[in-house]
């Protein structure tokens, strides 16, 4: 029986083992400074890569069984640091269906300073109450019009809750260190990336993009089907 629906994924479940088998070696190790330091750095760099992950994972899924999807949304929720049907509203419903347009929350015309870095650095700021927002008020459509997202959604989040509230109690500065901290570094990075992708293709494709998006018109196309068999 063949479980992956493409054999790359095969790295994908990697990272995301490479990330638990790391914050187990953080809570049951008692380490110097330095391997404090660097167990922190490898973890914000595997808690993003899981964020790209679940990028990849909404637009096409992982497994065959849907219900190996539904439980590998779980261990992305915790290696990423954030529910990952909450991809849904910010992403795939408005950063793909309205590209750069009014409606898109993570359009990079949000922010315009002169220096590039500046903007790398803030967009995540910058962009990040809109998107709470517009995922705020898609739960409480979804919680009526689509129950089965809604509750696979809150699903993800209480897990979620109880796993932060577990690591905080066993080591208040491991949690912070090996927790806390990758999680907010994935949010900025996986916000971030979308700055430099968007910039650079808009700026050396923009005839191809226009005529991408006219084909498969204002939904996006594949992009949404991808979204409906990942999370229906």
């Amino acid at each position: 029986m063949q479980l992956l629906r493409h054999r790359a994924d095969r790295r994908s479940l990697a990272f995301v083992g490479t990330y638990f088998a790391l914050i187990a070696l953080g809570y049951s190790a008692t380490l110097p400074w330095w391997g404090n330091l660097g167990l922190t750095l490898a973890l914000c760099l595997m808690s993003f890569f899981c964020a790209v992950i679940t990028h990849n994972s909404i637009h096409s899924p992982v497994f065959y069984a849907p219900s190996f999807n539904q439980l590998f949304h779980v261990a992305l929720t915790l290696a990423y640091g954030h529910p990952v049907n909450a991809f849904v509203p910010g992403h795939n419903l408005s950063h793909h269906r309205y590209t750069q347009k009014a409606k898109d929350a993570m359009r990079t015309s949000k922010l315009r300073f002169r220096w590039n870095w500046l903007n790398q650095l803030l967009f995540s700021q910058v962009v990040g109450p809109t998107i709470f927002r517009d995922n705020l008020a898609y739960v409480r459509y979804a919680r009526q019009a689509k129950p089965r997202w809604y509750r696979q959604f809150m699903g993800q989040l209480l897990i979620y809750l109880a796993y932060l509230s577990a690591a905080l109690v066993l080591d208040w500065q491991k949690f912070l260190l090996f927790v806390f901290i990758p999680h907010q570094y994935a949010a900025w990075g996986i916000m971030g990336i979308n700055l430099c992708n968007t910039m650079a293709v808009m700026r050396i494709r923009p005839t191809t993009i226009a005529a991408t998006l006219s084909a498969n018109g204002p939904t996006g196309g594949p992009s949404t089907m991808a979204t409906t068999a990942c999370i229906t």
